[in-house]
């Protein structure tokens, strides 16, 4: 369980200036949830337990000020991406990778509906819209699925409405708890390899109706 608030998450927001956002972006659909920031042991606990090489890329949609891209390619050392429709956050992030002189990271300003998911191999939502416009980032995400194995972490609210995709299994069962993090495999997936080499990732034909 992720509770609150520690000792980690005040550094992180030390280090990354995530503590004080910018003014929120009055344009966004009813649907979008106000920016939270991740807490540090959800990232640490992710990073434990999606073993993620070379070959990967990790995109956090919704990313807020960043403070996950951030933390997690400095700890995993792989490609990260992060997606974000508010631009004040997209800049704050950038310039905090900038700024702490970060190589690996990226930050784009785009609604998840539309906008290009970055060919991630690994994604993360913290719970950032639900309802409908969840749901067609859900499908989305299913096509995306179709040309290449995923793995999909999620923390908070927004778990319960992914455990209920047919093209995705939760990796471990009773993990769908708003506080704990759950992580997905699509369809047919088998345990990711550890090496450093590039992955071939079968088709997974029957779920790209």
């Amino acid at each position: 369980m992720h509770w609150g608030a520690d000792a980690a998450d005040a550094l992180a927001a030390g280090l990354f200036r995530s503590d004080c956002p910018p003014h929120e972006w009055d344009g966004g659909d009813s649907e979008m949830i106000h920016y939270e920031s991740t807490p540090v042991s959800a990232v640490l606990e992710l990073v434990d337990r999606v073993p993620m090489t070379s070959a990967d890329r990790f995109v956090d949609i919704g990313s807020g000020l960043g403070q996950v891209v951030l933390l997690l390619h400095l700890l995993a050392g792989v490609e990260a991406m992060g997606l974000e429709v508010v631009p004040a956050f997209v800049e704050r992030a950038r310039g905090e990778a900038n700024r702490l002189g970060i190589e690996g990271v990226s930050f784009k300003v785009g609604d998840a509906r539309s906008a290009d998911l970055c060919g991630g191999t690994v994604y993360f939502l913290y719970s950032p819209f639900r309802g409908q416009m969840l749901q067609t980032v859900l499908n989305r995400l299913r096509h995306e699925a179709c040309t290449r194995l995923l793995t999909i972490c999620s923390f908070g609210p927004c778990t319960d409405r992914i455990a209920g995709e047919s093209w995705l299994t939760l990796q471990e069962t009773g993990m769908n708890h708003g506080f704990r993090l759950a992580i997905f495999q699509s369809e047919g997936q088998g345990p990711r390899r550890k090496k450093a080499s590039p992955r071939e990732h079968p088709r997974a034909d029957a779920f790209c109706s």
